[in-house]
């Protein structure tokens, strides 16, 4: 009952998000969040163009009753790049693989107690992450990155974060810090993201509402 409880935190639905560079828009991408009988499975669709290129995709993500990362595979091309990547996490490993490279075979090493995916160029790893952290009682994470075949550790922020303007006041921070900072402001009912800041690609990614 606890598990189904800790899925059901993620609203389902479909949900489509903006992503914008310095205001112009570079790409869309359609999400959908359903729950299965083991959990909850992702799915997105994604299109735009990146260095004048056309870039279309799709991945799925799949978690289980506790919101941990079972699977994550992602398809398409992105700026004239052909993209295949997956993770497979059990427990305390993950094997992830990239277009191009061998596989990865990645451990979970302290302070790290949880994995989470975040790809490059999508959102559904983005958008189960305020739920998952809720769930977990925010611990440290590793996150991999199927794309290049790694995984980073991510730092809590050093500062409060200021409310973009057009953030729903009651909209709920969560934001890390380290080499990739990013954050992300979400519907505390819902779980769902309404805005993803990446400040080290000058990324805003913004849900329609």
């Amino acid at each position: 009952m606890l598990d189904l409880l800790l899925a059901a935190q993620l609203a389902a639905g479909s949900y489509t998000y903006t992503a914008a560079r310095d205001g112009a828009t570079v790409g869309t991408s359609q999400v959908t969040v359903k729950a299965t009988s083991s959990g909850v499975e992702i799915d997105e669709t994604l299109s735009g163009m990146l260095n004048g290129q056309q870039s279309s995709g799709s991945a799925t993500y799949i978690l289980g009753a506790d919101l941990s990362p079972v699977s994550y595979t992602a398809n398409g091309s992105i700026g004239g790049d052909s993209i295949k990547d997956s993770a497979m996490v059990k427990g305390a490993s993950a094997n992830v693989a990239s277009a191009g490279g061998a596989p990865q075979s990645i451990a979970l090493a302290a302070p790290a107690t949880r994995f989470v995916v975040i790809d490059l160029g999508a959102v559904a790893g983005f958008v189960p992450l305020a739920a998952q952290m809720t769930a977990w009682s925010n611990p440290d994470v590793m996150v991999l990155v199927p794309m290049y075949g790694l995984s980073i550790n991510l730092d809590p922020p050093a500062t409060t974060q200021t409310r973009p303007a057009n953030v729903p006041s009651a909209d709920v921070v969560l934001s890390f810090g380290g080499h990739a900072p990013f954050t992300v402001w979400y519907d505390p009912a819902t779980f769902v993201p309404d805005e993803i800041d990446v400040p080290s690609q000058d990324i805003t990614v913004t849900r329609k509402r």
